[in-house]
């Protein structure tokens, strides 16, 4: 969170509205168990407006592996007007 608060806060100006621990509204969002840390802050450009950016933080967890992803042809066609 401290890196994105250097970008859109210190860089590009915006205002950090709210920064506060998720909800169990989180945790059921984002499938995580109800012991899983996690922060979400709302940012704005403070120009009376709420909240132009979410940012969810989950400070315990490991990044998920990558998959190898295949991809297969699909045609689609409409079908032929007489």
């Amino acid at each position: 969170m401290a890196r994105a608060f250097r970008v859109y806060r210190d860089i590009l100006g915006f205002k950090v509205d709210v920064l506060v621990p998720a909800t169990s509204f989180m945790h059921a969002v984002f499938e995580l168990s109800p012991e899983a840390k996690l922060r979400i802050a709302f940012l704005s450009s403070g120009e009376g407006e709420f909240g132009h950016i979410g940012l969810t933080e989950f400070p315990d967890m490991e990044p998920a592996v990558r998959r190898q992803h295949s991809f297969q042809r699909v045609d689609c066609r409409s079908p032929k007007r007489h």
